[in-house]
């Protein structure tokens, strides 16, 4: 070891010149570094949701949620299931198993999306598949607000779905969830009376409308060079379409349309989930960013965006955000900051006093130049600011304070021996190397677990 330090004392030249290198390196990483909440690590558990409207907990739990666990049953690497059966919802909760070195978390979660698929048995008149979601940290959320306003006519979920497909053109957004949105549908409301006069029942006008709105592939023509495919789409573009909508042609001639035997109407749909922010009635949006997006940069892009939308809302429609993740992410770079300039301050006051000023400067200038190479290989090996690495450089940086002080005091005390700088250099780093490195190597062995801990 002696030899080492021998080696960077001596030839300086060369030792300044990594220094700057380390400087600037520092610099260059430390604004590309992606600052986020916490580090991307997958929860390594799975959600399997589904919506069946009508339905009571018994329904739910038979035609879906026991059809969905039959499919899971056969799949190796869960460790447990818990489902949960309610009015019109089911959701299954999934623990992969981690602590097997044999089983890919990966795997397991495709294994369960085929299962999902191949179930078969489910309800005709559910409105989409079981939705399957993973749970990780890359999916907690950098900013959420709220839309507060009456809902009439759909206004304020009309807005909420415009500033949705604004946000999610935003670069690094991942996803925009709405809390609390109703969709639009049309609602053929029928007259019993008038079923009755005409002889008309349900499934037939039913028929009819779903004829209507249909979106069916029919075959293809084929040509000499090319085949097209060919599609019949049904769509409804106004409400006046669905009310002439024809249901029946008699045997005189005469049709029977839709506003005959009652009207279509453009409602909402029934809403499932309400939400509200401080009492008022409100539209939720949830906004999650991609694995590689910086969370401070793309929620101040998101946060001056909905600032600048709200100065065009109507006078009873106002937007709240109520969380900010980006603040909390800076309130710890700040922290980091402060602990970096209380220590270069510290130690340049207790070397002031006791070392020659030019000694001290020196010392202090340790504390900068070794979080700037700290950030280098944080860039190097992927790493990010996040709360694990943040606290991890807090406590270096305390580490690093003791150390240059020990470090400084005895390199001094060589000097008073009229020892040349260079020799005083060489026997202050070698004396506490190893005093130095085991007292290190205490503080890595006390967060060591957390590498090697599984689950």
């Amino acid at each position: 070891m002696r030899a080492i330090i021998g080696f960077f004392v001596r030839n300086w030249r060369f030792s300044v010149i990594i220094t700057i290198l380390l400087i600037f390196s520092g610099i260059s990483s430390l604004l590309s570094l992606t600052r986020e909440s916490f580090p991307p690590v997958d929860f390594a558990k799975v959600i399997i949701s589904s919506i069946y409207p009508g339905s009571s907990p018994e329904e739910v739990e038979q035609k879906i949620t026991i059809s969905i666990e039959n499919e899971l049953r056969g799949i190796e690497g869960i460790k447990d299931v818990k489902s949960t059966s309610q009015n019109e919802r089911s959701r299954i909760e999934i623990r992969i198993e981690m602590d097997n070195p044999d089983i890919q978390v990966r795997e397991v979660v495709t294994q369960i999306q085929r299962a999902v698929d191949r179930v078969q048995n489910l309800p005709p008149d559910m409105l989409e598949r079981p939705r399957i979601t993973e749970a990780n940290a890359k999916e907690i959320p950098v900013l959420e607000f709220a839309i507060i306003g009456p809902n009439f006519n759909r206004q304020r979920d009309v807005l909420a779905q415009q500033i949705k497909s604004v946000l999610e053109d935003i670069e690094g957004v991942s996803e925009v969830r709405l809390v609390g949105y109703t969709k639009p549908e049309y609602q053929v409301l029928l007259n019993p009376e008038k079923l009755s006069r005409f002889d008309i029942g349900i499934p037939e006008i039913r028929g009819a409308v779903l004829a209507k709105i249909n979106d069916t592939p029919v075959g293809y023509i084929r040509g000499s060079e090319k085949k097209q495919m060919v599609r019949i789409k049904a769509k409804l573009k106004t409400i006046e379409e669905l009310n002439e909508l024809p249901i029946r042609t008699g045997d005189s001639g005469r049709t029977i349309f839709l506003k005959d035997v009652g009207r279509a109407v453009l409602a909402q749909e029934e809403p499932s989930i309400l939400a509200s922010l401080n009492g008022e009635d409100a539209t939720l949006l949830v906004v999650t960013k991609k694995p590689s997006a910086d969370a401070v940069a793309l929620a101040n892009k998101a946060k001056d965006l909905v600032q600048e939308i709200s100065h065009t809302l109507p006078e009873n429609i106002k937007i709240e955000i109520y969380n900010n993740e980006s603040k909390r992410i800076e309130r710890r770079i700040k922290i980091v900051t402060s602990n970096a300039i209380q220590g270069f301050v510290l130690v340049l006051l207790i070397t002031f006093i006791f070392l020659p000023l030019r000694l001290g400067i020196m010392i202090s200038l340790s504390l900068p130049i070794s979080l700037l190479g700290t950030f280098y290989y944080m860039h190097l090996f992927g790493g990010n600011f996040n709360l694990i690495t943040m606290l991890g450089l807090i406590i270096a940086l305390g580490m690093l304070v003791d150390n240059a002080v020990v470090v400084g005091e005895l390199y001094n005390q060589e000097l008073n021996f009229n020892r040349s700088a260079q020799e005083a250099a060489i026997n202050a780093a070698h004396r506490f190397w190893l005093a130095l490195l085991c007292s290190i190597l205490t503080t890595v062995a006390a967060f060591a677990p957390m590498l090697v801990t599984k689950g």
